[in-house]
């Protein structure tokens, strides 16, 4: 594929970095044989971009990852349990409400039902 330059006039007039939002951009792309132009604000594409990428949850390797969004919105594991409302399978945990338990119940220390 052949190499096309940005602009011609990119060592005599480079871009200000950082980009602002209202900054018009030209965008350029080659599809089927075809090139198609267009100029668009940095708002625009972000906006667009936004609803657009995809990200392998192997990449983030910082931040938390709102539950919305499949996350737990934690960074350590017992933020995770309680964010997601999950009790410890080690430690104490206070349940409130009735409670059903199928299958066989085994405690070590016993039952105590004296403060029912």
């Amino acid at each position: 594929m052949a190499d096309f330059p940005l602009s011609d006039g990119r060592t005599t007039n480079p871009p200000v970095l950082p980009l602002a939002v209202g900054d018009l951009i030209e965008i350029s792309q080659f599809r089927a044989g075809v090139w198609n132009t267009a100029v668009i604000t940095l708002g625009e594409l972000v906006q667009y971009v936004q609803g657009a990428v995809e990200i392998d949850a192997a990449r983030i390797t910082s931040g938390t990852v709102p539950i919305g969004r499949g996350g737990t919105n934690a960074t350590t594991e017992a933020s995770a349990r309680g964010n997601l409302g999950v009790p410890a399978l080690i430690g104490n945990n206070t349940f409130t409400g009735d409670q059903a338990v199928t299958g066989v119940v085994s405690a070590t220390g016993g039952f105590d039902d004296t403060s029912a």
